[in-house]
């Protein structure tokens, strides 16, 4: 639901051009927020080539906003019916400015990317040269003018290629005419950006929400498209594929075509702006219109053969009656999600596998737990032959996580591998520890960290306690390719399954106690008010006590989040680094008058904060200005306590903030940079075990490490650390705000912003592909008016 929606009464908007594709999909999602009451009105219920008058009021009184989809559309036919296409495009769209105007009313309205001429090398924006070549993109730039210029607080949405299940639109013609015929033409020099209607649509309701708080930030003109390019034929092949059908696809020229009206050979929008204002990417066409064609095509996909038969196959043994009836049902009943359950097999990357749950080889279940397990024992029985093994295994607290990790146990067991399997849900990094102190060869971990609900995951970690990098990540992905479903040894023997708790507990717990560098600051302040939230993960079985052996007395927990549940009921997404995840915790810290806000992820390797400032509000602190406190703490406490002797280091990751590296040269603390993820920090820990000292570090992902007993990141010991160090900045007469500002006094300003974008599926997959390679490929000449002289590629 849009939040800028939510606390909205009741009200009712009017949407002319009432049975158009824009109109029928804005109808449709109206639906999904029932503060909305949207009332569609064909051209016969409101006319708006006519003067508006005051009928309109008299026939809806409550009406709260308009918003325009009426429109002349056919580009062709207004070459010959321009007076029809001005009619009401332009004189039109004036006529419902004026009465918006009037009447103090938010108007809505929609123009088109034919209003440029297509010439350009590079995608329009707002301010770019407007110059139609038809007379449909003169009769929408006539009518975005007359709007704009009638009712100055309108917004106006530039779009392009807007398809989808209703009216008529490119979209639903390829897919009629690629059941039918057995070749087809389309043009190939044409290039612009698909717009799946209902993310247009989701957008509109996002900016009427906004402009009924009577907010301006898109009044006037706003481009919004899907992200990405293509040309038609282009996005027919990818309509064709996503469908399997065999129709042969041929490229024609704009010439050999011959429409009757010219169009633009490059009309791709810039939606820099939209991203600006609402801090989110359009998303990538590819992946949006491979989700519409499964939500509102279903019956019209023909899966492959091959697909048929992977799916066929789990339909006998191994595969139990349950899975075999799913199965079933999915082929009957939804072709679409067993296309996505089947099309390939569920990536055994570098550090496991993760994935939505469900059956098939691309989903996580207990028959690709049980593959990877197996694959994973083969590696290890021969790294080590002849020696006992033994692994140690954790869950988190998502759905089917407790029987995933039986699933594992049973198989290392049906191996021969001993088996430390924890009672129940605990965090990631107590898993890296338990590898090390019960001299463990590797360790498994279910967990799909921060990712929606439906997610599930396989972590693996070495003997060190990292997770596994080259040459045994590699080998271990050979292994598990060459497994087979019926190599599982699936019936372990219970004998070798040791189920732990307390023992490994106690030991993690003592062992953070050690790493306290300013008792006096924690005894004097020991009564600091932390607020905690676990955001329904794993962190509740051991933070809060962790905060207490450490010396803290005064621990408020967010009572709706501190229960597991791997639904995650109270957040859109249990990850730290996002502001709703923690808005539970800082309410609570309002009404508490706290000094901190501590909250987990669910497998509480990740820790995000917040803190208050100079003006006694809470501000969240990002990843980088989290990592550079532990840093800068622990580099001035070190230096107070002389343990600085030249053979000590901190870590981060290409990704995070080089401020860490300035800090760290002006203490005479050496600095190593890793590649993106934190076992490539474990690994140059490992490297450098004996010779250097690791001090700490960590990624901008809100990770963190402090020391060398751990090797993966640690948010119960960071949790720690962080209210530790607050405890100290207050004996100082400051908080962690006034911490940082002391850094970036010394060191330099630093800022920096994240933007998450999700990419989910076959499409996402492709499309994730189809950005690196057009950013390979075409590599920005500047970024933010300055130019680019070096590019790095970290493959």
């Amino acid at each position: 639901m849009n939040k800028n929606l939510e606390d909205q009464k009741t009200m009712k908007v009017l949407i002319t051009g009432g049975g158009g594709q824009l109109a029928s999909v804005l109808k449709e999602i109206s639906q999904d927020y029932p503060e909305i009451n949207c009332v569609d009105l064909t051209r016969e219920e409101l006319d708006i080539t006519q003067p508006l008058d005051q009928s309109i009021l008299a026939a809806h009184p409550d009406v709260r906003a308009i918003v325009n989809t009426a429109a002349f559309a056919s580009v062709d036919h207004a070459e010959s019916q321009m007076d029809e296409a001005i009619h009401i495009n332009s004189d039109g769209a004036r006529n419902l400015a004026v009465f918006c105007a009037t009447h103090q009313i938010p108007l809505i309205h929609y123009s088109t990317d034919y209003v440029f001429d297509g010439e350009a090398r590079v995608p329009y924006d707002e301010e770019s040269q407007v110059n139609p070549i038809n007379a449909y993109g003169s009769s929408k730039l006539a009518g975005e003018r007359a709007v704009l210029t009638a009712c100055p607080s309108a917004t106006v949405f530039r779009t392009s290629w807007v398809v989808s299940d209703q009216g008529k639109n490119f979209l639903k013609t390829m897919v009629k005419l690629s059941a039918e015929k057995e070749k087809l033409s389309v043009v190939d020099d044409q290039v612009a950006s698909p717009t799946n209607a209902y993310d247009l649509a989701d957008a509109t309701f996002h900016v009427l929400g906004a402009k009924l708080k009577g907010e301006t930030q898109y009044n006037g003109l706003l481009h919004f498209t899907n992200s990405g390019q293509c040309s038609w034929f282009e996005f027919a092949r990818f309509i064709f594929d996503e469908l399997n059908r065999s129709c042969q696809l041929d490229r024609v020229s704009t010439d050999e075509f011959d429409a009757p009206a010219p169009r633009p050979k490059y009309s791709k929008l810039d939606t820099s702006k939209w991203t600006s204002l609402t801090g989110h990417e359009p998303m990538h066409w590819k992946e949006s219109i491979a989700t519409l064609l499964k939500e509102k095509f279903m019956e019209q996909i023909t899966l492959d053969e091959s697909i048929l038969k992977r799916a066929e196959a789990w339909m006998d043994q191994p595969f139990d009656a349950s899975t075999q009836e799913e199965v079933e049902r999915l082929k009957n009943e939804d072709p679409a999600e067993l296309y996505e359950s089947f099309y390939t097999d569920l990536e055994f990357g570098t550090g496991g596998m993760r994935g939505k749950m469900g059956v098939g080889t691309n989903k996580i279940n207990s028959y690709t737990i049980g593959l990877a397990t197996q694959g994973f024992a083969s590696f290890l029985k021969e790294k080590y032959a002849g020696e006992t093994i033994r692994v140690a295994i954790a869950y988190d607290s998502r759905n089917n996580s407790p029987e995933f990790a039986k699933v594992t146990a049973e198989v290392f067991a049906g191996n021969g591998i001993e088996v430390i399997l924890f009672s129940s849900l605990r965090p990631t990094p107590e898993l890296s520890f338990a590898v090390r102190y019960k001299n463990c060869q590797g360790g498994v971990v279910i967990t799909a960290s921060h990712n929606p609900p439906e997610y599930n995951g396989y972590k693996v970690y070495g003997a060190d306690g990292g997770q596994v990098v080259p040459p045994d990540d590699g080998a271990i992905i050979d292994r598990v390719r060459a497994t087979s479903f019926s190599d599982i040894r699936f019936d372990g023997n219970a004998d070798l399954i040791d189920i732990v708790d307390e023992e490994i507990d106690e030991a993690y717990l003592n062992l953070i106690e050690t790493y306290r560098l300013s008792k006096g600051a924690i005894d004097k302040h020991h009564d600091l008010k932390i607020v905690y939230t676990a955001l329904h993960g794993t962190g509740i079985v051991l933070i809060p006590e962790a905060l207490e052996r450490h010396g803290f007395t005064n621990i408020s927990l967010v009572p709706e989040q501190d229960v597991p549940d791997g639904n995650f009921p109270t957040v859109e997404s249990p990850n730290p680094e996002e502001t709703q995840a923690l808005q539970a915790g800082l309410e609570m810290c309002q009404k508490l008058d706290a000094d901190i806000l501590l909250g987990t992820d669910p497998d509480a390797d990740r820790v995000g904060l917040a803190v208050k400032n100079s003006k006694g509000e809470f501000e969240l602190l990002n990843g980088n200005q989290a990592g550079t406190l532990l840093v800068y703490y622990h580099l001035v406490k070190w230096k107070e306590l002389n343990k600085i002797t030249g053979k000590e280091f901190v870590a981060n990751t290409v990704v995070t903030t080089d401020l860490i590296a300035r800090m760290a040269k002006d203490f005479g603390v050496k600095i190593y940079t890793t590649l993106t993820g934190f076992k490539w920090i474990a690994d140059k820990i490992q490297e450098l075990e004996g010779k250097e000292q690791f001090i700490t570090g960590g990624e901008e992902s809100y990770g963190y490490l402090v020391g060398d007993k751990i090797r993966d990141k640690d948010a119960v010991l960071s949790s720690v650390m962080f209210c530790e160090m607050t405890a100290w900045a207050k004996e100082r007469g400051q908080s962690l705000i006034d911490i940082l500002e002391e850094i970036y006094r010394k060191y330099g300003y630093f800022l920096e912003s994240l933007v998450s974008v999700k990419k989910e599926g076959a499409a996402g997959k492709q499309a994730i592909g189809k950005m690196m390679e057009d950013l390979r490929n075409n590599p920005p000449r500047d970024l933010a008016g300055s130019k680019v002289v070096e590019m790095i590629d970290i493959q």
